[in-house]
């Protein structure tokens, strides 16, 4: 269900509990995909539980799924940042803010020359 929570922020954030797919590049350069859970969002990021650790500064994609884990329709990946994450209970929760303007118009021009290895997450 869908709260609304403002705690000290400049955005209101938006509580759910939805599960997602994160895709992205580990530290070894390998990518990855796992699901994840939404923990919340805002106009301009949010908050994920994942099984996979993410580096402050890694540029990740992330979407919701549909109950049986397909794409929602007409709902595009959107590119991430993560801003901090700290392990909890076994898994980590990440926060990210949205790509936008000049990080993502670079961001896709260095991924137009990289070589991509998938390694799956777990």
């Amino acid at each position: 269900m869908d709260a609304l929570v403002s705690e000290r922020r400049r955005e209101d954030r938006h509580r759910l509990n939805i599960l997602g797919e994160i895709t992205g590049i580990d530290a070894v350069g390998c990518s990855f995909v796992d699901l994840v859970t939404i923990e919340d969002v805002t106009e301009f990021g949010c908050c994920i539980e994942t099984h996979v650790h993410q580096e402050s500064g890694a540029v990740v994609a992330i979407k919701p799924l549909e109950p049986g884990q397909k794409s929602l329709p007409d709902q595009r990946t959107q590119l991430f940042e993560v801003v901090w994450s700290a392990l909890r209970e076994g898994c980590w929760g990440v926060c990210a803010k949205k790509l936008q303007g000049e990080k993502l118009a670079n961001l896709k021009l260095s991924l137009a020359n990289y070589s991509w290895k998938y390694r799956p997450a777990r």
